[in-house]
């Protein structure tokens, strides 16, 4: 967050420039500020504390540009829809599958070690969530399957198609 608060802050006189359009200030924010702040995120296994935090500060970073105070009725799908970009959600999701593409097609020691099984007793209660775990839900929701990564130009066009599938049907809901 920190990286992510520094490059806002050193393009701010970008992102807040009134005689550039919402849609520019969009793309200069997506390329700069979020590649900053999910800098390896295809790797994570997010908490729900991790996606509030990372939401709330996009969210603070979204209203500064856009010169909107808290207190007015305008929500986060509003301001992204305004400014071009997708979900914070949709991003993640499609950098891990992505990412998921990538291990599946390789034929090094990284798809050998997914399935290496650890000896020892686990801890008490309930595991954090695993990578593997996060990706299966990214599937479901996207319709991908895994055997589909084999080809890397459909995967490529699955993954962005199912970003845009799922944006446009995330600002859709702003609509109804």
């Amino acid at each position: 967050m920190r990286a992510a608060w520094g490059k806002f802050r050193e393009l701010l006189p970008i992102l807040s420039c009134k005689s550039l359009s919402f849609c520019r200030r969009g793309k200069v924010y997506r390329c700069c500020v979020r590649g900053a702040m999910l800098y390896a995120s295809e790797c994570w296994a997010p908490r729900k504390a991790d996606l509030v935090r990372l939401g709330r500060n996009e969210r603070a970073m979204l209203r500064w540009m856009c010169s909107i105070k808290p207190d007015d009725s305008i929500s986060l799908k509003g301001l992204c829809t305004k400014l071009g970009i997708v979900s914070l959600e949709a991003a993640l999701r499609q950098s891990r599958l992505r990412w998921f593409g990538h291990v599946e097609r390789a034929n090094s020691s990284i798809s050998s070690i997914r399935f290496h099984e650890v000896m020892g007793r686990r801890r008490r209660g309930r595991p954090r969530k695993a990578w593997a775990e996060v990706v299966k839900e990214d599937l479901k929701v996207t319709g991908l399957a895994p055997e589909m990564a084999a080809d890397r130009d459909a995967w490529r066009c699955g993954t962005k198609l199912c970003a845009v599938i799922l944006a446009h049907k995330w600002t859709n809901d702003i609509y109804e």
